[in-house]
């Protein structure tokens, strides 16, 4: 369609870690990150996604690309790729197509208590010194891990970035959007959703567990706005 309307573009298409391998993120890794000379913690998958970027902004042009002219595009879980990566000033268009309300991001305190439940079921014991836990993780075959992190036992995803105070600096405010708060570099954005993937409809959940569910992953004040402008009432518990 770009080539009929004479207005080509260039697609690229990046892959960036989930899970415990992009995400996971505690006092201990963040103590081994420093070690190491690095900042920040967790947020592995979105340190990805920027580089992807960079090699966007350095690259496109042998492609007949122009590198002041990106736009992102994500749906779901790369919706969000927008926000997370928005203050790296290395795109100025973005296309979010549903977002997922539930990959937001979290405080490194919230994110502990998913890192105690991962060693718990790998049976790593919780007074073992930070260097023999972290040196027992990496040597955890993948697939362990990955059971471990589905064992946390949440129905949504738990995989969620780290507010760090390097990469990311402060909870999400999705007002910001709302109001059209952006980066001055950000030209526009286009936001689209719809019902289709409300999975969680089919798992029997009542107004009330939901409310519960929510209550887990924000303020108490947020969770508020959710339910009236869902208007949950309209849904029998049975």
């Amino acid at each position: 369609m770009s080539l009929d309307m004479e207005q080509p573009i260039v697609v690229v298409t990046i892959n960036f870690r989930l899970g415990a391998f992009g995400f996971l993120a505690s006092a201990d890794l963040e103590l081994d990150n420093r070690r190491s000379g690095d900042a920040g913690v967790g947020n592995y998958g979105i340190h990805d996604q920027i580089l992807a970027l960079q090699w966007v902004r350095r690259y496109i042009g042998a492609f007949g690309g122009d590198p002041e002219l990106v736009t992102v595009v994500g749906q779901s879980a790369g919706g969000n790729l927008s926000r997370w990566a928005a203050h790296q000033e290395l795109f100025n268009q973005a296309v979010i197509m549903l977002g997922n309300t539930f990959l937001t991001s979290r405080s490194l305190e919230l994110q502990e208590g998913i890192y105690q439940t991962i060693l718990a079921h790998l049976r790593t014991p919780s007074d073992m010194p930070t260097l023999d836990r972290i040196r027992r993780l990496r040597d955890v075959p993948a697939n362990e891990l990955l059971d471990a992190y589905i064992a946390t036992g949440s129905p949504l995803p738990n995989w969620q970035a780290t507010v760090d105070g390097f990469l990311l600096d402060e909870l999400p405010r999705p007002s910001r959007i709302g109001n059209q708060q952006y980066d001055a570099y950000v030209r526009r954005i286009i936001i689209g959703h719809h019902l289709g993937p409300a999975e969680i409809a089919k798992l029997g959940w009542t107004p009330g567990k939901i409310r519960h569910l929510l209550s887990s992953y924000f303020p108490a004040e947020l969770v508020t706005h959710m339910t009236l402008f869902y208007d949950l009432s309209d849904f029998p518990n049975e």
